[in-house]
């Protein structure tokens, strides 16, 4: 298992999803289900509770991905994972989604920001990849006034990277 769990940040607190408790992982559920969320992800499937609750339990065996929820005063805003992660050569896809009633409020540009600062600085990747959907614009601007440089894209995905020397 990883050993990767909670963190910190200055305005965060970043949980591992296999330490929530059944609330913060319902919240995780509602949340990633939302039609305005899901219509942005890889896998815009809605799924069940139960399919939820094992996704989480499988993330116990696993040490190619990590997900976070994301607390803000004490509130889950959202969700930032590295999948897939690899912690030999320090790679990572980051994904992240920030729940729709936290949208326009600055909290994905910070919240990236030290998410970013976190995971680099603590030597658990030193690059970090990110592809988005095309339409996605949002996302991409979030992504580069956070330090992320475009390398390709195809007909559905932009792809971004960070690498740990272009911060310094």
């Amino acid at each position: 298992m990883l050993e990767l769990s909670n963190f910190n940040t200055k305005h965060f607190t970043f949980i591992n999803y296999i330490n929530l408790n059944e609330e913060q992982s319902k919240e995780i559920w509602v949340g990633r289900n939302h039609p305005e969320i899901r219509k942005w992800m890889t896998n815009s499937d809605p799924f069940s509770y139960k399919e939820h609750l094992k996704f989480i339990e499988n993330l116990r065996k696993r040490t190619d991905r990590i997900f976070w929820a994301v607390l803000f005063q004490d509130k889950i805003v959202g969700s930032y994972c590295l999948n897939p992660y690899n912690s030999i050569e320090k790679k990572g896809e980051m994904g992240k989604f920030l729940f729709v009633e936290y949208w326009g409020r600055g909290l994905g540009k910070i919240a990236t920001k030290e998410f970013l600062d976190y995971v680099l600085n603590n030597h658990i990747v030193n690059e970090i990849e990110i592809r988005t959907l095309i339409e996605n614009k949002k996302n991409q601007h979030i992504n580069e006034i956070n330090g992320f440089k475009i390398y390709g894209q195809d007909d559905k995905y932009v792809f971004m990277k960070l690498r740990k020397e272009d911060c310094q």
